[in-house]
């Protein structure tokens, strides 16, 4: 459900370790309240959950599988 005060709606969140834990609640807050959200993790398995739950809240999703400490995958 969206706050009136917190609307994200024509945003964009980026939010990384999405697979588990405060990344993947993070990102599907974002998308409660309106985001579309590129999410990325190294746990391929774990971030297409986070982003399947995401497309049922009717959000765009783009979930990237590397690893944010390695200069070579960003």
């Amino acid at each position: 459900m969206t706050h009136p005060l917190f609307d994200l709606t024509g945003r964009v969140a980026v939010v990384t370790g999405a697979a588990q834990g405060m990344g993947r609640s993070m990102a599907i807050a974002f998308a409660e309240v309106g985001a579309d959200v590129i999410i990325a993790d190294i746990n391929a398995e774990g971030l297409e959950s986070t982003a399947e739950d995401i497309r049922k809240l009717g959000r765009r999703v783009i979930p990237i599988t590397c690893d944010v400490t390695d200069i070579e995958q960003i």
